[in-house]
């Protein structure tokens, strides 16, 4: 209970007179809040900023899980920006992709992989 001039705020607010709008999860420690919308410091996204952004966001390459790039085969790095394979895999995989374009159903991706497996070496 409040005492006699002292506002009691509705859960999302806060403050003397209840101006100040609540941020999800104070912004998780990583960000500031301003008027409900968190403001996330430099590494961090999300509407609460929890989630750790990956460097260059993997370069297209590969996916983020908290922080870390997890690369698609043929590429590897922090970022995934380096790539791991031979100058001839990734001449006969841009090939592929071609002849799957003109010849393949677009939807079909095992089109691709049958395609690509010929590149790999065995």
């Amino acid at each position: 209970m409040a005492k006699s001039g002292e506002c009691k705020c509705f859960n999302d607010f806060e403050g003397e007179a209840c101006e100040n709008k609540k941020c999800p999860k104070n912004c998780s420690g990583n960000g500031i809040c301003n008027q409900g919308l968190c403001i996330c410091n430099e590494g961090f996204l999300g509407s609460d900023c929890a989630i750790k952004n990956c460097p260059k966001q993997c370069s297209g390459k590969g996916f983020c899980n908290d922080g870390v790039c997890f690369c698609r085969p043929g590429f590897e790095g922090a970022d995934c920006s380096k790539t791991n394979q031979s100058e001839e895999y990734i001449k006969c995989s841009v090939g592929c992709v071609n002849e799957c374009i003109e010849h393949c159903d677009i939807n079909s991706f095992s089109c691709f992989v049958t395609c690509t497996r010929k590149c790999s070496p065995r």
